[in-house]
């Protein structure tokens, strides 16, 4: 396998032009992500901007891509092709796949025309591969989940099918349906060994994972954590912060939170098992996200639902209410929820698994769970908010986001893998 890997510094230029290409919600977890990095750039001075397929906010720099009807038709057959290839394939009931054909043609935005480096992230239903075939500029590909480098799906927990090139894969029904990840994961391949294109890991466990892909194996990347902005998150005076959010409790609150609990890869089922372990009548148990209602007549524990949070203040609140977050994740890139608690210095419980692993270190910031057994989850529940040393749990949690994964350490991080590969490439496609 040949890999290539540039080292990170402190001398970027800032005279270089980025352009972020984000799909979908920008309230959506990988959208915050590029978001904030982009805000970070904004604050060296850099030329960033994003592009993205719903929404625009000029004045920060962000435009919404405006088809002609050319690319309109186009992007309605390539919608079609997705919807058949599920159809026809029979994608088993639950699962999600993402064939990838849906797209708009970027390289006609004029945006794109100015651009020095492209930075993609989360580009399904705006940006496909094809498109990703016609960019004759350098980029750098921000790996916030694991579809760029599998056959379709987003995060194939228990499944290793990717390092092979997804051969029989077992979310479809049909036989000739367990082709299609193996075809889409071949034309991937060939698209990016043949393009320009640097990828970028948010933990190290999701860099590992891309280097021992068939996709992905030879095409170079490195390891730059995702981040979050400190001064939007930051610790509140726990009672005030309950008092802000109506959590009048002598209780030990429990947060917990996702864009998407229902999803399984959240381990939501295993936060219920360790909630059972645990006194139903010491804690308070505080849940945030999208279909959150549906979890709380599972938890034995007094609870409160907030619904999904877009009020950066009233989740600034809500962390800081907490005693403990906890984040039972099977498989995550990352675990932006997680720094985020620990920005408001609340200590964290997750598994040491994955990216959330990366995060929290061990009884100094929180606390690592054995994977992914539920005893374990409600053992560290318990050791964070009956910690001797709680108040020093919350100034390491603090301390360990400001110094690692703050948006001004990152994007710095950024600029000068931005230089590096500028000052390495012809400005073409590699041949």
């Amino acid at each position: 396998m040949s890999h290539h890997f540039f080292p990170v510094g402190m001398n970027g230029k800032a005279g270089i032009k980025v352009l972020h290409v984000v799909a979908g919600s920008l309230d959506g977890g990988a959208a915050k992500g590029a978001l904030c990095l982009h805000a970070g750039l904004l604050k060296l001075n850099v030329d960033s901007k994003i592009l993205n397929n719903r929404e625009s906010d000029e004045a920060n720099n962000i435009y919404k891509f405006v088809p002609g009807w050319i690319s309109g038709v186009t992007f309605f057959l390539s919608r079609m092709i997705d919807f058949l290839v599920r159809k026809l394939g029979g994608v088993k009931r639950g699962m999600i796949f993402a064939p990838g054909f849906t797209g708009y043609d970027i390289t006609q935005s004029q945006l794109y025309k100015e651009a020095d480096i492209i930075n993609l992230h989360w580009i399904l239903g705006f940006c496909n591969f094809q498109t990703i075939r016609k960019i004759e500029k350098p980029v750098v590909w921000t790996l916030r989940d694991m579809w760029p480098f599998t056959g379709g799906c987003q995060y194939p927990i228990g499944c290793e099918k990717f390092e092979k090139g997804c051969q029989q894969c077992g979310m479809f029904n049909y036989l000739s349906g367990q082709k299609i990840p193996a075809y889409l994961a071949r034309k991937k391949q060939e698209i990016l060994a043949k393009s320009n294109i640097h990828y970028v890991g948010i933990s190290k466990w999701i860099s590992d994972a891309a280097l021992h892909s068939l996709i992905l194996k030879d095409v170079p990347g490195m390891t730059i954590h995702n981040n979050i902005d400190v001064n939007e998150f930051f610790p509140v005076a726990k009672q005030s912060a309950r008092e802000a959010i109506g959590l009048d409790t002598d209780k030990k609150i429990v947060v917990f939170g996702a864009h998407s609990l229902d999803a399984e890869y959240k381990g939501g089922d295993l936060l219920l098992k360790a909630l059972r372990r645990l006194s139903p009548d010491d804690y308070l148990v505080a849940v945030f996200g999208g279909n959150d209602q549906d979890i709380l007549p599972e938890i034995q524990q007094e609870s409160r639902s907030f619904g999904f949070i877009a009020d950066p203040e009233k989740l600034r609140n809500l962390y800081s209410a907490g005693d403990v977050f906890v984040a039972p994740s099977k498989i995550e890139a990352f675990g932006k929820t997680i720094a985020e608690a620990m920005a408001c210095k609340t200590p964290v419980v997750c598994f040491d698994a994955a990216g959330p692993g990366e995060i929290v270190d061990h009884k100094v910031n929180g606390f690592k769970a054995v994977p992914f057994e539920a005893g374990s989850l409600a053992e560290g529940i318990e050791w964070v908010v009956n910690s001797n040393n709680y108040g020093e749990l919350c100034a390491n949690a603090r301390r360990n986001v400001e110094e690692k994964f703050s948006n001004t350490v990152i994007a710095k991080k950024y600029l000068e893998l931005y230089t590096e590969i500028l000052e390495n490439s012809s400005g073409g496609r590699n041949s």
